[in-house]
């Protein structure tokens, strides 16, 4: 009784807070449960501490997650919680994470991808990080003979990479130097990158950094 009351408590205290940026958009969210799976339909391994940001500068501490099924940033008030929520896909509404922010996908962007949002590593004046998370999706299998076993729905969610540089279109990333190195025209930064380990997207956006710096 008392953890119910908690949460209600917290609840209310969030959507009556002056600096609450949902304005009372916040909904009920419903995963989509098939019978049998394995996998997640989640690029998080698990609901993470982030930050909920609009244009106006106000902002609220939850725990989120992207689901690639239903394509939606999914909220949580108190990690013993059960209740999940969502906001609507507006573009004046981020979702701040450690490494990377979720942000409306926009036309304008030209991102090779259709979801509604986007993963923002890295934006500075030369160059544009992103990732865009990709559901990879095997559907049930019934089984062959009668000495096998149907085999299940699988999800599993892996972040595919693109690069701006310098204005250019997004390319994809692939995590190996001569790829990235081949993005720029540029020979200070191509001799940079030659000699530089590039293992994971941190290490692209040192490099980026790097890239802003030069003359």
């Amino acid at each position: 009784m008392k953890y119910i009351l908690t949460l209600a408590i917290l609840f209310i205290a969030f959507n009556m807070s002056a600096q609450n940026p949902l304005n009372g958009a916040l909904t009920t969210f419903t995963p989509v449960e098939p019978e049998s799976y394995t996998g997640s339909p989640f690029y998080e391994k698990e609901f993470t501490q982030g930050v909920v940001k609009n244009s106006e500068g106000k902002s609220q501490k939850l725990l989120m997650r992207y689901d690639a099924v239903q394509d939606v940033v999914v909220l949580k008030l108190a990690d013993q919680s059960n209740k999940l929520f969502m906001l609507p896909p507006v573009s004046d509404i981020s979702y701040d994470l450690e490494q990377y922010t979720y942000k409306r996908n926009n036309p304008d962007l030209k991102i090779p991808s259709t979801s509604k949002y986007y993963a923002n590593f890295y934006e500075g004046s030369k160059s544009h990080f992103i990732g865009v998370p990709k559901l990879d999706l095997n559907s049930k299998e019934k089984a062959k003979t009668g000495y096998q076993d149907d085999v299940p729905a699988n999800f599993q969610v892996e972040m595919e990479y693109y690069l701006s540089v310098d204005g250019a279109d997004f390319e994809k990333v692939y995590f190996r130097p001569k790829h990235i190195a081949s993005l720029f025209d540029n020979s200070e930064m191509v001799n940079y990158i030659v000699d530089k380990k590039v293992k994971k997207p941190e290490d692209i956006v040192s490099l980026l950094k790097y890239y802003e710096n030069l003359k």
